[in-house]
């Protein structure tokens, strides 16, 4: 979850850019860092269930009228090889924010 508060009222909505190291297979996803290719990557959506793809933006997120908003996104494995494997992974993303 992302929480925004004491937002001005000119703040009408915002765009989620998501940032970080692409996949090989499917570049509008995070790339893991394990102990081998593991044969999957992490996908992000918005509220909405759209996907936000990777070094991209997502949908525009309007805001209501009051001074503090939240955006709850979520993040799933997304399988890209045939063989999966398992065991230990991480990565890292950084989202920026533009407001509209």
């Amino acid at each position: 979850m992302i929480k925004f508060e004491n937002c001005s009222e000119s703040i009408q909505a915002v765009k989620l850019n998501l940032k970080g190291d692409a996949d090989k297979t499917d570049v509008n996803t995070l790339n893991i860092n394990g102990d081998e290719d593991m044969g999957f990557s992490i996908a992000f959506f918005t509220p909405n269930d759209e996907q936000i793809k990777l070094n991209g933006s997502s949908e525009v997120i309007n805001f209501d009228s009051s001074d503090s908003q939240s955006i709850t996104f979520s993040a799933s494995l997304k399988k890209t090889e045939t063989d999966v494997a398992e065991g230990a992974f991480s990565a890292t993303a950084t989202f920026e924010v533009e407001y509209l």
